[in-house]
């Protein structure tokens, strides 16, 4: 079946093809934008911008002196992609804004095969609840154990351990590690500039 280039827009970005594979992705061009593969779909999405990447860049500084008390800094990253398995998942891989790798990805390989232990996605404007939702249950059915979800505009963090059941976190609140990441609290107020 030939891959169709489709003029339709997502709530994540331009959908750029239908039955897309693995390859396609590999395949994108260098051009400044993020893809990822979701189901099968090739998405092309804008660069955060400013507010995002502040978010993404203070929650890492909340994550750096846990991870490091563990020896565990070399496992925090930002934006590695993840090929994610599980029952019923098409060819999906996602980059979350923020992740900790569960174990480092196989040599010879593009992208890591394990599911990371946390999963951070950080609202862009143009993504809406269902499409992130989809994302953070895809990563739950994959073998992820937490996942957060920032909403910039209201200030306010979805937490995610088990599908279709996330408990919202909201400024004067904490985000803890639950079992996955024992002793870790950021202050939600903390991850907004």
């Amino acid at each position: 079946m030939a891959i169709q280039s489709v003029p339709v827009l997502l709530a994540a970005g331009e959908v750029m093809r239908l039955s897309a594979t693995m390859q396609d992705l590999a395949n994108t061009p260098d051009d400044g934008y993020r893809y990822e593969l979701l189901r099968g779909v090739l998405l092309r999405m804008p660069p955060p911008q400013e507010e995002h990447g502040q978010i993404s860049a203070l929650l890492i500084g909340s994550l750096i002196p846990y991870c490091r008390t563990l020896g565990m800094l070399k496992r925090l990253v930002a934006d590695i992609g993840y090929e994610l398995r599980g029952n019923d998942i098409s060819p999906t891989v996602l980059a979350p804004d923020v992740s900790i790798i569960r174990t480092p990805k196989t040599a010879g390989t593009t992208y890591s095969s394990d599911a990371p232990l946390l999963a951070v996605e950080i609202a862009s404007p143009s993504q809406g609840r269902p499409y992130l939702q989809d994302k953070a249950e895809l990563y739950l059915a994959a073998g992820t154990v937490l996942v957060w979800v920032v909403w910039p505009e209201s200030r306010t963090v979805d937490v995610w351990t088990q599908p279709g059941a996330p408990v919202t976190r909201s400024v004067g609140e904490t985000l803890d590690g639950g079992t996955v990441l024992p002793g870790l609290t950021i202050p939600v107020g903390d991850l907004f500039p």
